[in-house]
């Protein structure tokens, strides 16, 4: 093999990896994503039930479980 082959063949091993790991992040930058527009849209709609309601809620969320639930709480907690 001559150096020019070995060049080539290591540059196209380089871009192999390089697309690989772009499809990689667009993924998780797509979970990302998705993951903030559902809380966002859980945020929007508790404050609307809450305004429509005269209830207080709340957002409990799990961090280690990767979730979290609405919840109607008993008094208003102030941050």
């Amino acid at each position: 093999m001559t150096l020019i082959e070995i060049l080539v063949v290591l540059f196209i091993i380089v871009l192999i990896m390089w697309s690989a790991s772009v499809s990689v992040g667009a993924a998780g930058q797509a979970e990302v994503h998705r993951s903030t527009n559902q809380l966002a849209s859980a945020i929007r709609f508790t404050y609307d039930r809450a305004r429509f309601t005269g209830a207080y809620y709340r957002i409990h969320v799990d961090f280690e479980g990767r979730s979290f639930q609405i919840q109607r709480a008993e008094e208003a907690m102030y941050l």
